[in-house]
């Protein structure tokens, strides 16, 4: 079986963006090993107490009390408790269609797939994770909520290479917009749920957009209204107000300043021009 078979065995693990799948915890034998074998989810595995060695595409990674693994699905593993002092873990099975994208921006890859000294609040939530599963305490959704714990405390551990503090608040900023276009939203209620002032705010657009944050939001309606316009048959004072201008008479000054002709002639036009350029 190759990595595309299995791959393809385990579509159901889509259904959901996170979901868990099982825990357990094990104290091993001098050399107790498991493997070479291939897993169809994800698999975390955290030292508690010990030793021992998971090896990897052709990699050995020597692990102690505090280290965690992660084997993805498809990989072909194999891991072995130290002779001398083998190792206690614990694990977590898991996968989802947000998986993957969690794990990466946690640092946590097929080209890193160990973290060493992952912190004991990581080892709190396995423990209760595991302890909730095996008694049946909760749901999925409770399960779940401690599967998010868990990344979190990975994130903050040592995740992927933090951004800048401005490329953030642009992206909370774009996000909100993006989100909440169709209401009467104003300047301030961006700058208040970023959490900066306006004039930083205004800064930050003109810098990385080269439009105030005012026209960006602008821009963004019309964009959504140009497509409303081509791709429905909404009338334009219903396209008004689902892109969040008061009425239709002010929607059409703004979408013929943007594109020099009513929405109805829009409307008629067999192709669109560029409404929204990538680097605006």
């Amino acid at each position: 079986m190759d990595k595309k078979d299995v791959e393809i065995t385990a579509g159901v693990r889509y259904s959901d963006p996170l979901i868990l799948y099982f825990t357990g915890y094990e104290k091993c034998d001098p050399s107790h090993s498991f493997g070479p074998a291939i897993r169809t989810h994800y698999l975390i595995h955290y030292v508690v107490k010990g030793s021992g060695r998971f090896h990897e595409n052709g990699r050995v990674h020597s692990l102690h009390a505090g280290d965690l693994f992660l084997i993805l699905p498809g990989q072909i593993t194999y891991y072995e408790a130290d002779r001398e002092t083998p190792w206690e873990y614990c694990w977590v099975g898991f996968d989802g269609y947000e998986a993957a994208s969690i794990l990466k921006s946690c640092g946590l890859w097929e080209e890193q797939p160990v973290r060493n000294n992952a912190g004991l609040n990581l080892e709190a939530v396995l423990f209760e994770l595991h302890r909730r599963n095996q008694a049946g305490e909760g749901n999925s959704y409770a399960y779940t909520g401690l599967l998010y714990e868990l990344f979190s405390h990975l994130l903050a551990e040592g995740g992927a290479e933090k951004k800048p503090a401005s490329r953030e608040y642009l992206k909370k900023a774009l996000e909100y917009i993006h989100h909440n276009y169709v209401y009467d939203i104003h300047i301030t209620d961006i700058a208040e749920h970023v959490g900066v002032d306006r004039t930083y705010l205004y800064r930050l657009f003109c810098a990385e957009k080269n439009l105030s944050p005012k026209q960006y939001l602008i821009r963004y309606r019309l964009h959504i209204a140009a497509r409303l316009l081509k791709e429905t048959d909404y009338t334009v004072t219903e396209i008004a107000y689902s892109c969040g201008f008061g009425d239709a008479p002010s929607f059409s000054r703004h979408f013929h300043s943007r594109f020099r002709m009513t929405p109805t002639a829009y409307r008629k036009q067999k192709e669109d021009p560029m409404l929204l350029p990538a680097n605006r």
